[in-house]
């Protein structure tokens, strides 16, 4: 099963699965590391988050990790929800 898939499913129990001050706090994130105001976590934005949270991975782990993760490879971005759920397996 691709893990898009897999995010896909798991994203409403996920988010329950919250409190609203965690989800504040992911908000913050999302924002704080969303250096170009774009609404979307770009592979350099998503490898310095990974990087922050003590997971070293290359340029080309976090693009296929972001291809992965988005309900839409063709965008170059994750969105807050889908963040969220990666974040959520760390």
């Amino acid at each position: 099963m691709k893990l898009c898939k897999f995010f896909q499913t798991q994203q409403q129990q996920q988010h329950s699965d919250l409190s609203p001050n965690e989800l504040r706090e992911m908000r913050e994130t999302f924002e704080a590391f969303d250096e170009d105001h774009s609404g979307t976590i770009d592979v350099d934005e998503l490898q310095q988050i990974m990087k922050h949270l003590g997971h070293n991975i290359s340029p080309k782990d976090s693009a296929v990790l972001l291809q992965q993760v988005s309900n839409d490879p063709s965008r170059n971005g994750l969105l807050f929800d889908e963040l969220v759920n990666l974040l959520m397996l760390f």
